[in-house]
């Protein structure tokens, strides 16, 4: 054996155990799976924490009464108010004290009305009756200074489109419906993703194509003249198949190709492929035993 065939053997042996020992790939699955649910849970989290108490006008007669309010938001596209408690207050009162922890910056309440000039005509109402009440207690302190204490800012938002709230709302949902989607297809195998649970009895075969990864012919084979000999026919057919099917001819299920490990079996099938210029399939002699024998 001279020295161009010892070489040539050397890379046979090479690519052999470079097919045979792919490189491990990284089952992002579960990780894509534990984003999702922590996304899940850190997004109704903040929903349910940023959900306001529906009160009537009874109580928010008694918020101004106690001098609670901090300020009140008019929202025009769902005649709703919007309550902003202060912050010392929700720190000494008991009955508010599910908000310390959280929403503290509010708004916590809410107060349905029908416009906005009949909630300002019905607080200014409020605010002159207690100041009355005020002034009954303690008539040594002016008028002016006793509705200063009851005053707080009314500010409105006139916008009518709920565009930015279903944005908010839709974003997060697509965006976690994407990665439970994609994880569920890594783990049945889709879009390169292997090794999960629901890939058991599917097809483990590694495809090698034609014009880019089956670049073996014959000659990077050395040795095993006479078996290059008996497959020649076969390539022959995949070349030009209508020459035989003219004449009546079908080619074999399939070539068995007998011989102890490190041998060139596959090496010699990839080059049948490359000569022929098809794509190759292979396919480890544990995986079709998972595929065809251990499930079934």
């Amino acid at each position: 054996m001279n020295k161009s065939q010892k070489s040539t053997k050397n890379n046979n042996k090479k690519k052999v155990a470079a097919s045979k020992n792919p490189k491990p790939r990284i089952n992002l699955s579960w990780i894509y799976i534990a984003i999702a649910f922590f996304l899940i849970f850190v997004y109704f989290f903040n929903s349910s924490s940023t959900l306001l108490e529906e009160i009537d006008n009874t109580q928010f007669n008694e918020m101004v009464m106690q001098k609670e309010i901090k300020e009140v938001q008019y929202v025009k596209k769902n005649n709703r108010v919007q309550i902003y408690l202060k912050p010392e207050v929700i720190d000494k009162k008991a009955k508010y004290e599910k908000f310390r922890n959280k929403n503290v910056e509010g708004p916590q309440f809410f107060l349905n009305t029908s416009d906005f000039k009949v909630f300002n005509d019905d607080l200014n109402r409020i605010k002159e009756r207690a100041v009355e009440l005020a002034m009954e207690k303690d008539s040594l302190r002016s008028k002016v200074e006793i509705e200063r204490e009851y005053e707080f800012p009314l500010k409105q938002d006139i916008s009518e489109a709920w565009g930015r709230e279903l944005i908010w709302w839709i974003l997060p949902l697509i965006f976690i419906f994407f990665i439970f989607f994609y994880s569920m297809r890594s783990m049945r195998g889709g879009a390169g993703g292997g090794g999960g649970i629901f890939n058991i009895g599917k097809s483990k075969a590694q495809l090698f194509d034609s014009k880019k990864q089956t670049n073996f012919s014959f000659k990077d084979v050395a040795g095993l003249e006479g078996a290059k000999y008996e497959v020649e026919e076969i390539v022959d057919f995949l070349k030009n198949p209508k020459k035989y099917t003219h004449l009546g001819g079908k080619i074999p299920k399939g070539a068995l190709l007998v011989g102890p490990p490190g041998t060139g079996k596959t090496l010699l099938a990839r080059a049948v492929a490359g000569e022929a210029g098809v794509p190759f399939f292979s396919l480890s002699g544990s995986d079709f035993v998972e595929m065809f024998v251990g499930v079934g």
